[in-house]
This record gives C-alpha cells, structure tokens and sequence, in this order.
C-alpha cells in the first residue's frame, strides 16, 4: 500500500476538523498525484491555509523578502573571481545567468538554477491551484506563517550558510541535480522514507531552522484556527513538513488531535 500526503485531522469525539495535504511546489505533473483527492477534500472545508497567506502576500514583498540586505550583493559576499567562477558554472550547466539575480539571497538564486533541471508542464503548483479553487469555492483563507516569521527564518539561517550551500552546489553541479531529480521521483512515487531522508540531508545544519522551528509554528497556527474558526479547515505544506517525530502530523497528535490517512486512489 502506498503512502499518502493527505490526512483527515479529528478531534477527540472523531469529529473532522480539517485535512492536511502535503504539496511540492513545483509546476510538474509529479506534483500533482495525488492533487483530485485534495481538490474533492478542499469541496468539504470552509477555510483555506498554505505556508503563508497567497491572498495577502505580493511578488514585491516575496523579492524584498529575498534581497541581501544592506544593498549588498553576491559578488561581494563571495568575492568577484569566486563570484565568476560560480556564475560560468552555473552558466555552462543550467544556461541560466545569475548576474541579474546577484542582489537576491543565495537561496532565491539557487531556487531559480533549480528551474534548469525541472522543466514545467502546469501553469501553477498545487499550492497556488488549490488557493485558486478555495477562492472559487469562497473559502476564508490564511497563512500558517506570517512574512515577519519568514524574515525570522531567513535571520536565523544566515547568509554565509546559504553562501556555503550555494558554493556547495556549484562545485558539484550534478550531484545538486540528482538530488532534486531523486526527490521528485520520491515523492511522485509516494517514497516518503526516502524522501524525508533526501530532505534531512539537503538541509544539512538548516535542519531546525528550516524544517523543525518552522513544523512547531504552524502546528500552533493550525491548532488556533481549528479552535477558532467556524466549520473544517484544509491546510497544505511543503510534504517533507508532515513526517518525522518533529513532523507536522506528530505534532498534532501531540495536542490530542487523531489523525486519519487518506490512501490514494
């Protein structure tokens, strides 16, 4: 029997009170294989929530959210000849330049390189596609984390991480695309053991601060607005957040909550 990334959340007297979906943000089809499922669930609910609020969040806020601060740039964290050893790296193995990117984080420019190994086949990920519908359906909407939480994270990884992760993956160019490649082939295979692994390791020193900080946050957010708001609720997150003793799912039992799989079809 395969694994699922959706799961009905029940209150003590079995009652539902929301579904959770675990998502790949990607435009592939991989990331849709489970998606009709979430959309027939979603029909049930009477609000929405992603990581962050789709309905109060702008491309601008997301761009200044990733820009090095201090009008700082890639070139000058790493070193003009690092800088342009990276760029002709990248360049010749994804064709993507990063010069007009150099003013972003290094996480936001690897995000973009990433692009290169995925060619994209939907016009939206599944997050995005179920917001629109929630919309359509008139669902109230939220996000499990607000931009200020965003903006925490980043802090708490800080830059030089991201530079050595950006580093990282320029020297071995490859192995940086297998992984992303391996990922998307678990997750569309419904690999969960593995791709929790592959997950865990990409992460590397990251790990709480990415993943564990951040499972906690939006397990109180989703514990609040299932007591607070009137009829059921339906959540997605990144599918590497509902897994793990530090996971989503667990954390919820936690609170006393039950917790039901929904097999894919």
């Amino acid at each position: 029997m395969r694994s699922t990334y959706l799961w009905s959340i029940l209150d003590k007297t079995g009652v539902t009170k929301a579904f959770l979906f675990g998502s790949m943000h990607l435009k592939i089809d991989a990331a849709f294989s489970q998606y009709d499922q979430a959309a027939k669930s979603l029909e049930l609910c009477q609000y929405f929530a992603t990581e962050i609020d789709l309905a109060q969040t702008s491309a601008a806020e997301i761009t200044e959210l990733f820009t090095i601060p201090n009008q700082m740039n890639l070139s000058t964290l790493l070193g003009e000849k690092k800088y342009e050893k990276s760029r002709k790296i990248f360049l010749k193995s994804t064709g993507i330049d990063i010069e007009p990117y150099q003013h972003m984080q290094p996480l936001y420019i690897m995000n973009i390189l990433s692009t290169a190994f995925i060619p994209e086949t939907k016009k939206l990920n599944p997050d995005t596609q179920l917001f629109a519908y929630a919309k359509y359906l008139g669902h109230r909407t939220y996000g499990l984390e607000s931009m200020a939480d965003q903006i925490n994270t980043l802090e708490n990884i800080g830059i030089q991480t991201q530079i050595d992760s950006f580093q990282k993956a320029s020297k071995n160019v490859s192995k940086w695309r297998k992984s992303i490649l391996d990922s998307i082939t678990d997750y569309q295979t419904h690999d969960i053991k593995n791709l929790m692994h592959r997950t865990k390791k990409s992460l590397g020193i990251t790990r709480k601060v990415l993943l564990y900080d951040r499972n906690q946050k939006m397990t109180n957010t989703m514990n609040d607005l299932i007591n607070l708001e009137k009829g059921s609720g339906f959540f997605v997150v990144g599918a590497a957040h509902l897994f793990g003793k530090k996971g989503l799912l667990n954390n919820l039992k936690n609170l006393g909550f039950s917790i039901k799989a929904i097999r894919p079809r």
